[in-house]
């Protein structure tokens, strides 16, 4: 399930108004064992306090005194990867909730990372499929041209039958941290289930193709746990100039990952290491 913010955040909201001296301030951070307060005047968000806005001010200032007035926000609708991204930018614990200017709720780090985790491959530290479901879709209605990688590991069956599937978890971990290495931070990249991989690039066709090159190119020069020797095949798929008339991205999003996995299922079994489809065709590129 996709997640957005308006599904963890908290609405009842305690405020403070800028005119309020700080010993009141102080007062309801410790009744509702929070660290800070946004602060309002006339409804209006202008800042936000924190209890260490409080110690380092004189008790007998008020809050406009002491508050910070950069106020970082985000909307209800914004997924919670993008909050993530945003927290860590600015690094806070909270962010604070607007729809049109209204606060309308806040979240803390806590609360946002425990939701993350729901959407988090254990086993490789990785997102899960819907993450890239979300990105490709918030791309498309961007109008940006996106590629799929679809990476699917070459007898991945027989390595967890001969050698346990604790070795092949040893191995699937080792694959997430080559993923990790040449995968750009522009482009999206989950563990798609099972041993397939799947990276979402917004960069064009051919610098997926160089993302899968370069990521074979490390695979064939890595020594792997056991020394077991460790292949995979991949399939490339994007919508080029594609002009989504049916207005369903998500539908879209789902038919390319579809064509990236049978591609990568065409190299597989004519050996191909790279495969990349277009249009609805196949074709080769290795």
């Amino acid at each position: 399930m996709i997640s957005d913010i308006s599904n963890i955040m908290t609405r009842d909201v305690v405020t403070v108004n800028a005119e309020d001296g700080l010993c009141k301030a102080q007062r309801l951070m410790d009744k509702y064992s929070i660290g800070c307060l946004p602060v309002v005047d006339d409804s209006r968000i202008v800042g936000i306090v924190t209890s260490k806005d409080i110690r380092n001010s004189h008790p007998n200032r008020i809050v406009a005194d002491a508050m910070s007035r950069k106020v970082i926000f985000v909307t209800p609708d914004i997924s919670v990867w993008d909050a993530r991204q945003k927290m860590e930018k600015h690094k806070i614990e909270r962010l604070l909730v607007l729809n049109k200017e209204k606060l309308v709720g806040v979240v803390t780090r806590a609360k946002l990372y425990y939701e993350l985790g729901k959407h988090t491959d254990l086993l490789t530290g990785l997102y899960k499929a819907e993450y890239v479901y979300q990105k490709a879709v918030e791309l498309l209605e961007g109008g940006v041209e996106i590629s799929f990688i679809f990476i699917d590991m070459d007898r991945f069956g027989y390595i967890n039958k001969e050698y346990g599937h604790t070795t092949g978890n040893m191995i699937l971990k080792e694959m997430a941290g080559i993923l990790k290495r040449v995968v750009s931070q522009k482009a999206y990249l989950c563990r798609f289930g099972g041993d397939e991989f799947v990276i979402l690039d917004p960069n064009g066709a051919d610098q997926s193709r160089i993302i899968a090159e370069n990521f074979l190119k490390e695979v064939s020069g890595t020594r792997f746990y056991k020394d077991i020797k460790v292949s995979a095949s991949v399939g490339i798929a994007g919508n080029g100039n594609y002009e989504n008339k049916e207005g369903s991205h998500i539908k879209s999003v789902m038919e390319m990952i579809n064509t990236a996995s049978l591609a990568s299922t065409k190299a597989k079994k004519e050996k191909h290491p790279i495969i990349v489809a277009e249009g609805a065709a196949v074709s080769e590129i290795a």
